[in-house]
């Protein structure tokens, strides 16, 4: 008898529980469509690719209204009958698409996500206001060169201070999802080497497995591993002879050693061979040298070239 008091004891707990509100999490996505010619047809949220659906729904009377859940958040899409598609985040909550401008509203990521783009785009409306401003100052002689210096002043010394500060705090407060994508795309715009290897430290795993970041993490590995001052990476290529050569067979030797990468097809490349030649002939002794590492060319093709202008 005691067991089966328990039994129901705990079963009228389970109940009360959800009774009390601990529904699993869910998310509704709805809005207004307000070309008539959207009625009665299907959108769908899709994945950001565009190729998987997520869910679907009928629009009625211009509105719209998806209920599921999902497990964690995830960049998606409103897939409209004519094709259109709006970004935005899906998440459990309420989330409101405002199909006018594009942007979903509600949910606390798509929030975030809005301020960023905001923000982002307040800095550049600074810009064009101080341009304008410039362009009536200057009389419309944008060929005057202190009118392109006081914009670039303007731009480098007030408003990329403060776009910088905004990107890396929003950085900070969003490294593990892929909301630190953009702010690490801004980032990798304006800076380079060891410095943007610091900002991508901060990056949490999950945001570090992001393709984005992935491919820029390679990037700045091989821009770190080649920046100036760095011992050379060493490669493996063909001489005219046809037979392997090491660029360290060239390098390291004492020697300062000019080393220009070329095509037969580069018609700036070409356009270069005389000054190369030129500073060959005026310092080639003990202490400098030239190298040519033609790239992306026909051996063939790259012989022609080098019989033809009678390269050393």
């Amino acid at each position: 008898m005691k067991k089966t008091v328990l039994l129901f004891s705990l079963v009228l707990s389970l109940v009360g529980l959800t009774a009390c509100g601990l529904e699993r999490p869910s998310y509704k996505v709805g809005g207004k469509l307000n070309d008539e010619s959207f009625n009665n047809t299907m959108i769908y949220i899709t994945s950001v690719s565009g190729t998987d659906h997520l869910d679907s729904t009928l629009v009625v009377d211009g509105q719209f209204e998806f209920r599921g859940t999902i497990a964690e958040p995830i960049e998606a899409l409103l897939k409209l009958s004519d094709g259109h598609k709006i970004p935005f985040i899906l998440e459990n909550g309420e989330i409101t698409i405002d199909s006018e401008v594009s942007i979903a509203k509600g949910s606390y990521m798509n929030r975030e996500r809005n301020h960023y783009n905001q923000t982002m785009a307040a800095f550049r409306a600074q810009f064009e206001e101080k341009e304008a401003e410039l362009k009536r100052q200057y009389a419309g002689d944008l060929e005057n060169p202190q009118f392109g210096i006081d914009l670039l002043n303007f731009n480098k010394e007030v408003l990329e201070p403060q776009r910088k500060e905004f990107i890396i705090e929003f950085l900070k407060k969003h490294n593990n999802s892929f909301l630190g994508v953009d702010p690490l795309r801004g980032l990798n715009a304006r800076t380079s080497g060891e410095e943007l290897k610091s900002y991508l430290a901060m990056a949490g795993p999950n945001l570090l497995a992001n393709e984005v970041i992935v491919n820029m993490v390679k990037g700045n590995k091989a821009e770190v591993k080649t920046a100036v001052g760095e011992m050379f990476t060493d490669f493996t290529v063909e001489n005219r002879e046809g037979e392997p050569a090491l660029l360290s067979d060239y390098l390291g030797k004492g020697k300062y050693v000019l080393v220009d990468f070329w095509a037969s097809w580069c018609g700036p490349c070409l356009a270069e061979v005389s000054h190369l030649l030129s500073l060959y002939d005026k310092y080639k002794g003990e202490e400098f040298e030239t190298l040519g590492v033609a790239v992306l060319d026909k051996p063939a093709a790259t012989l022609e070239v080098i019989d033809k202008l009678s390269l050393p």
